[in-house]
Parts: structure tokens; sequence; C-alpha cells
């Protein structure tokens, strides 16, 4: 149960900052750099 909600949430979040990086929320490209300061490789999102 616990991995199935933990599979959940990731796949939220990874819509959310699909969602944010296609609005240009957030100042940032998935290739880019920050969101919200938080960083991240944008292969690991593509």
């Amino acid at each position: 149960m616990r991995r199935r909600t933990l599979a959940r949430d990731l796949l939220v979040l990874a819509l959310l900052v699909g969602l944010l990086t296609a609005c240009g929320g957030g100042g940032s490209t998935a290739a880019g750099g920050t969101w919200d300061g938080s960083t991240w490789d944008g292969a690991t999102w593509q």
C-alpha cells in the first residue's frame, strides 16, 4: 500500500513539474536548472 502511494505521489509530482515547465512556471526548463530553489538534471525528467 505504501509503495503504491509513493508511486502515485511521484507520478503527480512529475506531472506538476511537467506542467510548470511547459508553462514556464518558476522560470525554468526541464533541460535547465532551478525551479522554486530546487535543481535537477534535465535528463532525469525526460
